[in-house]
C-alpha cells in the first residue's frame, strides 16, 4: 500500500514562471493538493548472491498496482509491468568482471487527471546521457547492459576499496498507447562509469554518458540496477 500527498507551489526564483503558466496542460493533473492511495501486488523471483553488490544471479518480477477514487484516492489509475535482471561472472585475463543486464516494461492507464509524476519516465539512472525524467509518458521500455570490471584493489584504513571501470549501453523509450510499439523510437545512451566499491555494501559512482543531445555526468551511491 502506498499513500502520497502531493502539491505544487510557486518556486523560490520569482523570475521563473510557474509550471501551470508555462505548461497549461498540467492543470488538473496534480497541481492542486491531493492524496493518492494505491495498492500493489508483486511476484518476484530472486537468486542474487547479494542485494547491494551482486556478482551472480537472476532477479525477475511482475506487478500490478491500482488506485481508485472509491478507496480514497484523488484519481484512479492502473499500473502493471515486468522487470528482469541478470548478473553473470565474466573472466577477463586475471580480472573477474560481472556482466549486468536489465530490461523493464511498464504501463500506466488512467483518467485524464492522473498526475504526471505517476506516469512512466526515463533519464539519469536508466538513460545515462539524459537528465532526470527527461522523457515522460504513460508507458516505457528500457534495456541496459554494463560490464563491471575491477581494475585496482588496495587495503586502505582497514578496508579494501576497489576501483571498477564500467562501460555501459542503455536504450529505451516512452510511448502513449498500450498497443503502440515499445521499440519503435528508442533513445540510446552509452559511456563509461567509474565505481569505488567498499564491501560489503558501499558503492560510489560517476557515470559519463553520451547521446544525441550531448554528454552528461552523474554521481551518487549504489549501482543503477
Amino acid at each position: 500500500m502506498r499513500i502520497r500527498r502531493h502539491s505544487i507551489e510557486d518556486g523560490q526564483v520569482s523570475s521563473l514562471p510557474s509550471i501551470e503558466a508555462e505548461h497549461p496542460e498540467t492543470r488538473g493533473r496534480g497541481d492542486a493538493p491531493a492524496v493518492y492511495w494505491a495498492h500493489r501486488v508483486q511476484v518476484s523471483y530472486d537468486t542474487r548472491d547479494d542485494l547491494d553488490l551482486t556478482t551472480r544471479g537472476i532477479f525477475a518480477s511482475a506487478y500490478g498496482e491500482a488506485a481508485d477514487r472509491a478507496l480514497g484516492s484523488a484519481t484512479s489509475f492502473v499500473k502493471f509491468g515486468v522487470e528482469w535482471r541478470g548478473f553473470f561472472p565474466v573472466p577477463l585475463w586475471k580480472l573477474h568482471g560481472v556482466l549486468a543486464l536489465r530490461t523493464r516494461l511498464d504501463y500506466v492507464s488512467g483518467s485524464a487527471d492522473t498526475p504526471f509524476w505517476e506516469l512512466s519516465s526515463l533519464g539519469e539512472r536508466d538513460l545515462r546521457a539524459f537528465g532526470t525524467d527527461r522523457f515522460i509518458d504513460a508507458n516505457r521500455t528500457v534495456a541496459q547492459v554494463e560490464l563491471r570490471v575491477p581494475v585496482y584493489k588496495r587495503r586502505l584504513f582497514g578496508v579494501n576499496p576497489e576501483l571498477e571501470l564500467t562501460p555501459f549501453f542503455d536504450a529505451g523509450e516512452v510511448f502513449h498507447g498500450v498497443t503502440a510499439s515499445p521499440v519503435s523510437d528508442l533513445h540510446v545512451a552509452y559511456g563509461l562509469g567509474f565505481r569505488v566499491v567498499v564491501r560489503p555494501q558501499i558503492v560510489a559512482y560517476v557515470d559519463i554518458g553520451f547521446g544525441y543531445e550531448g554528454s552528461a555526468v552523474f554521481s551518487g551511491v549504489s549501482y543503477p540496477f
